[in-house]
């Protein structure tokens, strides 16, 4: 029943091309696919994309790492995560007479060629093993697919959470892939069943080359030469008033003529609808340079005349030979653009899941003497615990020291430093068969870092009580509030973690706090307060209303018995919210005002004071 309904998905989303090209039987994406695509007529998706997933990362960094100082990285080996691990079986169809010489050995340096060339494009994309290459004697898949054999092929071999690639040996083109199933075959006699290079380092490179370009379809992107939509001729031809046509400058736009697409830059709507990667007539029509002897390199050589030499409207071809999606010499192939880099990473984020590993930590902080483990992921894929044939190396960093486990996939740490207070990196280095990558954490060693503040009135009457806030440690447990007075009648009323209330006694006091974990207490934050005389019977007072309040205006009143006309003190009036953080300072002249809708739901300590005199009230925002 699976299978059927898989099928069903596959005859629905994708059509199979009549006329595939001869190097890659991949079909291009039909029309309504093609417009339903985010970045269709709307490049800028793309690059705002780019920058939101930039953004996320670094604030996801910066919330699980709070106060992380990148300079504690300076004395260690350089680790720089791969954005994406993408997780990949292959299955090596043989029989006796073709595909015979395919080993293990050979599969995994042709994966290995396809992630340098992926490495190379700076795609932060790298692919790994979740088990050594299967072999299976078949003798319909291993000398070519006809008929529905391909979908046959990849549905008894599908697995949702990675990608299997096929290797076979004979077949009308050079590679398929297939999006909606995750899959891919590549052809293992590229010469045309002659394998005297098999083996070879220009055998390695050109299916390198290949696996590469099928990966990028397998992540969502098209030949950077696909036939215009509902095309029926070549890739370029003028028809449909070249409202579907490529063109090589990327300003242009169509004309009245194309109704749907009027004004649109043809280059976000027509070949493969992205504007950074250059116009491309198909290079495979006029020269297939897939030629170790090649004296053309790496360069599309314009032909004398022809659709091949200039686009519609007379423009000179200059595709870039490098593109891994081109049909260019495969050995070639080493460029990814930034729009093309984003469609694999969008495809990545939306239909993948568990390829962004990250390292985990089983204590939030490491004590002198105390210990933690640092360990790998445990998920790679749909039934795989580990990566095929992996070796681990791992470094620590200030403050610890690897207890156990250095070879393994989970290192135990010890702290090591009853002075040492911060962050400190621990890094491994994967080497397996197909690639090498690195994974980096921080473990924090010892006790919190002090609070960066206290907030709170520093002057006030003697007998009043005040409250006092502080916005907080990173990780810290808990806080302990205390007073180094210089006179009597200094009392600590209350305290809640980040919030203190202090009776104010004669002459000053310092009013401390520390932040506490399981390592112990940090360093004093303190503030200086001086208790004043105050004429008891003027006692000021304020009165918020409504209180609690939801969204409407809140009304302050300030009441003061012995307030003259000949006062010209003005009120200072601050609002912190519950972290202790300054929301609002104002200071004003008149004793009522209004404080407008401003506050978001929570709750707000406001303090007002004036020439020695302090007054504080709660408000409550509802939702």
């Amino acid at each position: 029943m699976k299978q059927i309904f898989l099928f069903l998905i596959i005859i629905s989303t994708s059509t199979f091309a009549q006329n595939t090209a001869p190097e890659c039987g991949t079909p291009p994406l039909d029309s309504a696919s093609i417009v339903n695509l985010p970045w269709f007529g709307n490049n800028i998706f793309l690059k705002e994309y780019k920058q939101k997933k930039e953004k996320e990362k670094k604030e996801k960094k910066e919330k699980k790492f709070k106060g992380l100082e990148e300079s504690i990285l300076s004395t260690q080996t350089v680790c720089t995560p791969f954005d994406y691990l993408v997780p990949v079986r292959m299955v090596i169809w043989q029989n006796s007479s073709n595909n015979s010489q395919m080993t293990s050995e050979v599969a995994e340096s042709i994966l290995m060629e396809a992630n340098n060339r992926f490495l190379s494009a700076g795609s932060s994309i790298q692919f790994y093993l979740v088990r050594s290459p299967l072999s299976i004697s078949n003798n319909a898949y291993s000398d070519g697919l006809t008929g529905g054999e391909e979908l046959d092929m990849f549905l008894a071999q599908y697995n949702s959470k990675q990608i299997t690639v096929h290797l076979i040996g004979g077949g009308g083109s050079l590679g398929t892939a297939m999006k909606s199933l995750k899959s891919l075959w590549i052809r293992t006699d590229p010469n045309g069943g002659n394998l005297d290079l098999f083996g070879s380092s220009i055998y390695i490179e050109r299916l390198g080359g290949t696996l590469a370009h099928e990966f990028g379809h397998v992540l969502g992107l098209s030949h950077t030469h696909d036939a215009a939509r509902l095309s029926t001729s070549e890739d370029n031809g003028a028809i449909y008033n070249n409202c579907y046509q490529e063109s090589v400058s990327r300003s242009r736009r169509n004309k009245i003529g194309c109704i749907s697409t009027y004004k649109k830059l043809k280059c976000e709507i027509n070949g493969d609808q992205l504007c950074d990667t250059e116009a491309d007539p198909n290079m495979n029509k006029f020269s297939y340079i897939d030629n170790p002897n090649a004296t053309n390199g790496c360069i599309y050589t314009l032909p004398p005349s022809g659709d091949y030499r200039s686009d519609n409207w007379g423009i000179l071809w200059s595709p870039n030979a490098k593109n891994i999606m081109a049909y260019n010499n495969r050995r070639c192939r080493n460029f990814f653009s930034d729009g093309q880099i984003t469609v694999m990473k969008h495809t990545l984020d939306t239909d993948w899941s568990n390829v962004t590993p990250e390292l985990s930590i089983s204590k939030s902080q490491v004590c002198y003497n105390g210990t933690a483990t640092v360990s790998m992921p445990s998920y790679y894929g749909d039934g795989y615990t580990s990566i095929y044939g992996a070796s681990y190396r791992w470094e620590d960093g200030a403050g610890i020291s690897a207890s156990s486990g250095q070879t393994t996939k989970s290192l135990t740490v010890r702290g090591t430093s009853s002075s040492f207070s911060g962050y400190s990196p621990v890094k491994v280095f994967v080497s397996s068969p197909v690639g090498s990558f690195c994974l980096q954490t921080y473990v924090w060693v010892g006790v919190p870092p002090a609070p960066a503040s206290i907030s709170g009135n520093t002057d006030s009457c003697i007998g009043a009580s005040e409250f006092y806030f502080t916005p907080g440690s990173s990780h810290a447990s808990s806080y302990d509030w205390t007073i180094d007075p210089f006179g009597s009648n200094w009392a600590i009323e209350f305290e809640n973690n980040t919030e203190s209330r202090i009776r104010i006694g004669y002459s000053s006091a310092y009013v401390n706090v520390q932040a506490v974990n399981n390592c112990g207490s940090s360093n004093k934050k303190y503030i200086l307060v001086n208790g004043e005389e105050c004429d008891v019977n003027c006692t000021m007072r304020l009165v918020l209303s409504p209180n609690p309040k939801k969204s409407e205006v809140v009304n302050l009143r300030i009441i003061e018995p012995c307030l003259t006309t000949n006062n010209a003190d003005k009120y200072i009036i601050v609002i912190y919210d519950n972290q202790g953080h300054k929301i609002i300072e104002e200071q004003s002249s008149e004793n009522s005002f209004q404080i407008n809708d401003i506050l978001g739901p929570g709750i707000y300590h406001i303090i007002v004071s004036r020439k020695g005199k302090v007054v504080s009230e709660q408000l409550i925002v509802e939702e």
